[in-house]
């Protein structure tokens, strides 16, 4: 396995309570609440030549960093 990109890492955020969801699930909230939620990026995560994203939910702060991670990562192959 190897990252072919970095990209960033978003969550669902509910806007007042600060509550996080995953973007890849269901919505986390009901119809009549969907104002209350947004989507936020939280930082940066990679996506893998089979298609996986992110390393078992770990995140780089930022892009720079990411890079950095992913050029070991992918040295260490």
């Amino acid at each position: 396995m190897r990252i072919v990109k970095v990209i960033p890492s978003k969550r669902w955020q509910h806007k007042i309570t600060g509550k996080q969801a995953s973007i890849y699930g269901a919505f986390p909230g009901t119809p009549n609440d969907r104002d209350s939620w947004e989507i936020v990026q939280v930082g940066w995560t990679w996506q893998l030549d089979n298609g996986t994203i992110g390393l078992g939910g770990m995140l780089a702060k930022s892009e720079s960093e990411a890079l950095e991670i992913m050029a070991k990562f992918n040295n260490n192959r």
